[in-house]
Order: C-alpha cells, then sequence, then structure tokens
C-alpha cells in the first residue's frame, strides 16, 4: 500500500479518535455517565485502528522517506493532539473513579450507621421501649482478662 495513504488513513482516524476523546472528556466534565459506554466501545476500536496502522508505519522505516512532508506534519499536529486530549482523559477518568469510590463508602457508611444496634430485654423477656430511656448495649464491650489464673 502507498505510504501517502497509509498516512491519509492514520491521521483520519487519529482525527476521528480525538473527536471521541473530546466528546468523552465533555461527558465527564458534565457528568452524563449515560453516553459513556458507547464513547468507550469506539475509543477502542478506533485504539486498536491507531495502533495497528502505527505498527504498519514501524515495519517499513525506508517508505517514511517517500511520505509526503505536508502528510507527516499533519500527523505530527494530530498525534500531538490526540495525545494532549488522552492524558486529559486519563485525569477525568481518575477524578469520576476517586469521586465514585467515595459515594459507594458513603453510602456504606449511612448503611452500617443505620442499622439497629442490639435490643435490651426486661425482666419478663419483653423488649424494653426505647422511649422508656432503654438504650442499646455498646457495640463494643468492654473486656478484663484476669491473669492470676
Amino acid at each position: 500500500m502507498d505510504i501517502n495513504k497509509r498516512l491519509s488513513e492514520l491521521i483520519a482516524i487519529s482525527g476521528q479518535l480525538a473527536d471521541v476523546l473530546e466528546q468523552e472528556n465533555a461527558a465527564l466534565t458534565r457528568y452524563e455517565r449515560g453516553s459513556l459506554p458507547a464513547l468507550l466501545e469506539e475509543k477502542t476500536r478506533l485504539g486498536r485502528a491507531y495502533e495497528s496502522r502505527m505498527e504498519t508505519l514501524g515495519d517499513d522505516p525506508a517508505a517514511m522517506a517517500e511520505a509526503d512532508p505536508d502528510l507527516g506534519g499533519r500527523l505530527r499536529e494530530i498525534g500531538a493532539r490526540v495525545r494532549d486530549l488522552i492524558e486529559r482523559n486519563a485525569r477525568l477518568l481518575k477524578i469520576a473513579i476517586e469521586a465514585n469510590r467515595r459515594v459507594v463508602d458513603l453510602i456504606a457508611e449511612a448503611v452500617k450507621s443505620s442499622a439497629p444496634g442490639p435490643a435490651i430485654y426486661g425482666v419478663r423477656g419483653r423488649k424494653a421501649a426505647a422511649a422508656a430511656g432503654a438504650r442499646g448495649a455498646p457495640k463494643s464491650l468492654p473486656i478484663t482478662l484476669d491473669r492470676s489464673l
């Protein structure tokens, strides 16, 4: 295949990848989680296509000498744009993961703190009323150990 055609394909794939990364970054910034699965699928597909095209270019370094210099310059420009978008995407994904982890931790803590404690039973074996001032047993009981044995 002609080197200029391969470069043109790589430029087109890079442009599509940049567009998808911009959309995903915007969705992450606006907390629009609904569109992320489709964007992730498209990003993965384009990433694989980009990687395979780059491998074929690396297989024939002598062919780059025959390439149109304008195409090489455009590829470098779009490559720099994609690299910047990938770095921003990684930061936004890290932030989203951390935020989700914190939400899960808060929910777990709320569930844990709202769980009822142990009940107190009266002399007759009935549950004592909380309104009468009865309090549950402490969650961690103090224990002493007699070491004289």
